[in-house]
């Protein structure tokens, strides 16, 4: 299948369920998904015990941490090197783009719908909670990444605000989204932003305790959850609208990395006031 890489024949006046050109094949977006997929998780274990077999007196946080960094760099020089060698001509085009200041007032757009949608979601998730009449609960990946940002303030910023981005982005932007999108851009939307929002889903916590190593229903880590789905699935949509209007993955990336700096920074305040 021929790949094109001219904007101009990928019209921003498309309607929503028109499928636009691709920049890549469906088995080069797949490759590049299933490697930011896997690589998070397959990828990310083997360097766990890896580490754990070098360092078996390191606590939990420095382990986990130390693992995702690692894994993000990884998954970082596979991603880019993929990203490039599929489509060298786009890859130039998304770099050279950011000299054009309206791709900046886009990207700040793009930061104000995606706090828009975080303020909404935010709202319904302490609805959700009120109705139910239970505790307010954080979930399991914003709960871990506080862990460790407190142990490793400086690792953790690097890699929520610059790794994370640019392996997300190209895997479920790029790879994904793109994927989809040549058939059906509102599929594009709907699958991306389902399998998105389900990969920060704490599927173990929420079906094993490793207190009794057995299997079985964590109500309260499953509610949990559930109730944290719609701030990724918000999170989601804005940065596929973002990357499928510019057609450019570093605009997405910049909105998703300045959006976890700002969350990052106002974590670290907060926890200084109540220190």
């Amino acid at each position: 299948m021929e790949v094109y890489s001219n904007d101009t024949n990928n019209k921003k006046e498309r309607k929503l369920g028109e499928p636009r050109i691709q920049y890549f094949t469906t088995t080069q977006a797949l490759t590049m998904f299933l490697v930011g997929l896997l690589g998070l998780n397959v990828f990310a274990y083997i360097v766990f015990y890896a580490l754990y077999a070098m360092f078996p007196t390191a606590s939990d946080v420095d382990l986990n941490t130390y693992t995702h960094f690692i894994t993000y760099i990884i998954l970082i020089l596979i991603l880019v090197y993929l990203s490039y060698s599929y489509n060298k001509q786009k890859f130039i085009s998304n770099i050279e783009s950011l000299k054009n200041k309206n791709v900046w007032f886009f990207i700040l757009f793009g930061l104000i719908l995606i706090y828009i949608a975080a303020i909404l979601a935010s709202q319904l998730e302490t609805l959700i909670y009120e109705w139910a009449g239970i505790e307010i609960a954080i979930n399991d990946n914003q709960s871990s990444i506080n862990t460790m940002l407190t142990a490793h303030p400086i690792l953790i910023i690097i890699m929520v605000t610059i790794f994370a981005p640019i392996v997300e982005e190209i895997a479920y932007r790029q790879g994904l989204f793109e994927s989809v999108r040549f058939r059906s851009r509102v599929w594009a939307y709907v699958v991306t932003i389902i399998v998105f929002s389900l990969i920060h889903f704490d599927w173990l916590g929420s079906f094993y305790d490793t207190d009794t190593q057995t299997w079985g229903v964590n109500i309260d880590t499953l509610i949990t959850e559930l109730i944290a789905l719609p701030s990724y699935m918000g999170g989601a949509a804005v940065l596929s609208y973002v990357y499928d209007h510019e057609n450019n993955v570093i605009s997405s990336m910049f909105v998703h990395g300045l959006y976890n700096l700002i969350g990052i920074v106002a974590t670290l305040l907060l926890t200084a006031n109540i220190n």
